[in-house]
């Protein structure tokens, strides 16, 4: 070894240096704490923690309002244009049946307007209604939060909640009920309308066959003879040859 390198009492020494040293550094926290955090005592830390969450379950609070607006507004939206679609399908058919008393197209059109309002209903109920519920939902777990961490006593999704229900004497309808009920009285209208017009189609038709003179299904009169009826017409004689035979008799 060369005489620069050191004894083993002096690199004890040296370590024992470095030791000391590294316990004079400060300690670096490697959590999430807000910077400035290390500065303040642990009473303020956890009063100013609490009234932060409080200003951002606020914010929260508000988005989830208005999120409830947007889907509420997408389904009136939807509710409105089965309404206009339904309601534009039956003018259209009025027309078709007053150009076309016969035809069976107006009771087509209008079946398939019933099946459109089943889709919109998809729409409806499955689809928005479902986020709906879920921003709903939502809103009253931030409302639960800010009430027990501030005491403001903010309760809109609650009360949304409990004041939807209506008492019937089937129960309590709520807003899912509410809508069954909405499309499932478009889709009977439409099935209703469906069979006039189609009701309508065939007896138009009947009375076209009956002016014709065509055979009609409901008309006996004009029914095709049988052969066993034909004979007969055929072997009787007239009724003016009955009475003239009679005249001669009693002459």
């Amino acid at each position: 070894m060369s005489d620069k390198d050191n004894s083993p009492s002096e690199l004890t020494g040296d370590v024992k240096q470095t030791a000391a040293s590294a316990t004079s550094l400060p300690v670096v926290s490697t959590s999430t704490a807000a910077p400035g955090a290390a500065n303040i005592s642990p009473t303020a830390t956890d009063a100013l923690t609490r009234k932060e969450r409080v200003d951002v379950a606020m914010e929260a609070w508000k988005k989830a309002v208005d999120v409830q607006q947007h889907f509420n507004d997408i389904e009136l939206r939807i509710r409105n244009l089965a309404l206009t679609v339904l309601g534009g399908v039956l003018s259209v058919a009025g027309l078709i049946l007053k150009d076309a008393p016969t035809s069976p197209l107006p009771g087509f059109l209008v079946i398939g307007g019933g099946i459109l309002c089943g889709a919109f209903y998809f729409m409806d109920r499955w689809w928005y209604h479902r986020l709906l519920h879920g921003a709903v939902e939502g809103g009253r777990i931030i409302e639960t939060f800010v009430i027990e961490n501030s005491g403001v006593p903010i309760g809109l999704a609650h009360k949304i909640k409990e004041t939807s229900g209506i008492a019937t004497w089937f129960g309590k309808m709520r807003s899912d009920h509410k809508i069954n009920v909405f499309y499932l009285t478009l889709v009977l209208v439409a099935a209703g309308f469906a069979a006039g017009l189609f009701w309508s189609a065939h007896n138009a038709r009947e009375r076209v066959a009956i002016s014709a003179g065509a055979p009609s299904s409901e008309s006996v009169i004009d029914r095709p003879m049988s052969r066993v009826d034909s004979a007969r017409a055929v072997s009787r004689p007239p009724a003016s040859a009955n009475r003239q035979d009679t005249a001669r008799g009693r002459k």
